[in-house]
């Protein structure tokens, strides 16, 4: 260990005092990305770390001992997995979103906020989970948020997975094979879902469900040859064969739905123009045309 990082790591647990983090963690919100290197990474924390804030006016509880909830309370936003910056570009005020892989609701309870006049349709399956997105969504006022305990797959089934021994529940993925330590969830078609609540009208998606992203798809070919909603949608090969598919098929599957795909690095939008397996993680921007 070099004499830099020793001396950073001081720092570090300086930082995880209440006044200090709380500083911290307003200054790195304020913009001031030299406040970054001194804070707590999340696996310094203990399980339960809990921490109340207001980002971009939402009111969350979170615990910064989780990867993705560190990164929401201390204004982490220039990484892979935290750039927004096309994602809510693309929300208008009357669309209606569905958010599928919701986790503790960031994007739910954005969109939201973007779409004062549309809706916000959110799936997170895992439980625990999904209480953490209902108590976000209770320390906010929107009223246009439609919550969801489900998963979303290829057909109506019982699907599983495993709390992971990490410090990531975003991380966490569904599959179709039971294991030991599995445990259950239920799960519908966006198509069942659509016909059974007579949905009229969808403008966006989001889908981040870690690898279940074909059989998303599959399930929703209907709706989306009938609305072509815009589509933003994180790939990760790795993820996909797990899963017994893969970025080739993923991404050509939405070709021959007629979609126009980009993607996303930063605020760059590349075509893409002949899918491969690019074993990149990155989200695609979908688009009729």
């Amino acid at each position: 260990m070099t004499f830099k990082t020793r001396f950073l790591n001081i720092f570090r647990k300086i930082s995880q005092l209440p006044v200090v983090e709380k500083t911290l963690a307003d200054s790195i919100v304020s913009g001031n990305s030299l406040s970054k290197k001194l804070i707590a990474a999340n696996g310094m924390y203990p399980k339960g770390s809990w921490r109340n804030c207001t980002r971009d006016g939402i009111n969350y509880k979170l615990d910064i001992s989780d990867y993705m909830e560190h990164a929401i309370y201390f204004g982490i936003n220039d990484g892979v997995d935290f750039d927004r910056r096309v994602l809510y570009s693309l929300v208008k005020e009357d669309d209606v979103c569905f958010d599928i892989g919701a986790n503790i609701g960031e994007t739910t309870l954005n969109f939201a906020r973007l779409a004062p006049k549309g809706k916000v349709y959110s799936f997170e399956p895992v439980p625990f989970l999904f209480r953490r997105l209902k108590t976000n969504v209770e320390l906010n006022s929107f009223q246009n948020i439609i919550l969801n305990n489900l998963a979303v797959s290829d057909k109506e089934e019982e699907l599983f997975f495993e709390i992971p021994d990490n410090n990531n529940s975003s991380g966490i993925s569904l599959n179709k094979e039971r294991s030991a330590q599995s445990e259950t969830v239920h799960s519908t078609t966006i198509d069942a879902f659509v016909a059974s609540n007579n949905i009229q009208k969808i403008d966006f998606f989001k889908i981040d469900v870690e690898g279940f992203e074909n059989f998303v798809i599959t399930g929703a070919i209907n709706t989306l040859k009938k609305f072509k909603p815009v589509l933003f949608i994180e790939v990760d090969n790795k993820n996909l064969q797990k899963n017994n598919s893969s970025e080739k098929e993923l991404l050509s599957k939405l070709k021959e739905l007629g979609y126009s795909l980009y993607r996303i690095d930063g605020e760059e939008k590349i075509p893409i123009v002949t899918p491969e397996n690019t074993n990149l993680h990155y989200d695609v921007l979908c688009i009729i045309g």
